[in-house]
């Protein structure tokens, strides 16, 4: 588990993010995912399946040949990530170009139909004291695959901004999803993401309802 740092205020992380080179330079007329987020944080925003668990009863079970589909559907149903199951669930450090940086990390197996078989949902922290989760995504994305089960090509990514992300703000419901999904080039390296709007009720599709 990776634990966080301390709080900071609003003044300083303005500053710092300001001052922060942009990982992909952006051109003229464009608006960067994070100046997306500052807007939306100003205007309202209108916002397990549990594994089957089978019990087989000796004394049900009146032959060897009916008793075999039973345990391999067992062995099926232990074997396989339920949909929507929670893989993990905690905060997570990791190293930008400059200081330490701390978010909190969500991991969920997708839908059955979801496009990508792993969803991963990031916090913004208001004690965050390096780069945003958006200005670091996908080096973030690659530390994150070191340690936990899921790669940046196959996963969204759902970067979740609110309240709690800014030192000092009072508690409310207003919350931003932004969406990227990564690609990888023909040399392996990741490609810069594609980012997407998205509501609430869509990362709950998403993981299969798991998500709260």
């Amino acid at each position: 588990m990776h634990n966080g740092a301390c709080t900071h205020s609003a003044q300083t992380r303005s500053q710092h993010n300001s001052s922060s080179p942009e990982i992909f330079p952006s051109p003229p007329g464009y608006t960067s995912p994070l100046q997306r987020v500052y807007t939306r944080m100003r205007t309202p925003l209108c916002i397990i399946a549990p594994l089957a668990r089978t019990t087989l009863r000796p004394f049900a079970v009146r032959s060897l040949r009916s008793a075999l589909p039973v345990a391999a559907l067992l062995t099926l149903a232990v074997a396989t990530p339920a949909a929507g199951q929670m893989v993990a669930d905690t905060t997570f450090s990791w190293r930008g170009y400059r200081n330490v940086s701390t978010c909190r990390v969500r991991i969920y197996h997708s839908a059955p139909k979801a496009a990508r078989p792993m969803t991963v949902i990031l916090d913004e922290l208001a004690e965050n004291r390096g780069r945003s989760t958006l200005d670091d995504a996908p080096h973030l994305a690659e530390m994150l695959s070191r340690s936990f089960p899921v790669r940046p090509d196959s996963a969204f990514w759902i970067f979740r901004w609110g309240s709690f992300s800014f030192a000092g703000a009072a508690p409310e419901k207003k919350e931003i999803y932004l969406r990227a999904t990564f690609r990888r080039g023909k040399s392996g390296a990741l490609g810069p993401p594609s980012w997407r709007v998205i509501d609430r009720a869509t990362v709950i599709e998403y993981t299969d309802r798991a998500y709260r």
